[in-house]
Formats: structure tokens, C-alpha cells, sequence
């Protein structure tokens, strides 16, 4: 299941918590290995345009999938809790050259 149908589940947020993690995870250590879709999500938006990224196609996704504007906040402000959470190892990972290190100036692919 895509990421953006996992966040629209009642358990979202424990949810996304441990996806986030483990995303994070498979990055570090075997950045190639199959894993499922919602982790897959997440891992190519923060290859291509890191944390940035990851907020355009949360919003995006969101929007089209006519997301409450009460759940959405709350979605954004989850991410917003994780990334700063785990910013050691987003920098990590950004300085080792396996998420980007710079958000790409058109997110819109």
C-alpha cells in the first residue's frame, strides 16, 4: 500500500513513525533492498530531493486524495516532528551522498 493510503489509516501515525525509521535504516545499510511500497515512496523522494521533497509530495498527495484539512495539518506536522527528530541522520546520509543534500530547485516531477 502507497504511503499516502497507509496516512489515511486510524493508526497512522505509529505507522509512519516506524516507516520513517525504518527508511532511514534501510538508506544506511542496504539502500537497494526490495521493501515495500510505502517505504519505497519515501526512500525516492528523499533520494531525489530529500526532506523538501518528501513535504512537496506529501502535500500533492494530500490534496488530490482530498485529505480534512484537520488530518493533513496533523500529517504535516508528524513529518515536520520526525525529520527534526532524525536530522543527525538525514545530514548523515545527505553527507555521504545517498539522499540529496540540497533540495532540487523544481520539485514538481
Amino acid at each position: 500500500m502507497a504511503l499516502i493510503e497507509q496516512l489515511e489509516q486510524d493508526d497512522w501515525k505509529k505507522f509512519f513513525s516506524k516507516m520513517f525509521e525504518y527508511t532511514l535504516w534501510v538508506l544506511r545499510h542496504d539502500r537497494f533492498r526490495h521493501v515495500g511500497s510505502s517505504v519505497d515512496d519515501l526512500r525516492g523522494w528523499l533520494v531525489v530531493g530529500g526532506v523538501s521533497r518528501v513535504r512537496y509530495h506529501l502535500a500533492n498527495s494530500m490534496r488530490r486524495r482530498g485529505f480534512a484539512e484537520d488530518r493533513a495539518t496533523e500529517v504535516k506536522a508528524h513529518f515536520e516532528k520526525l525529520a527534526h527528530a532524525h536530522r543527525s541522520d538525514l545530514e548523515a546520509l545527505a553527507r555521504d551522498g545517498i539522499i540529496a543534500a540540497r533540495d532540487p530547485v523544481d520539485v514538481a516531477g
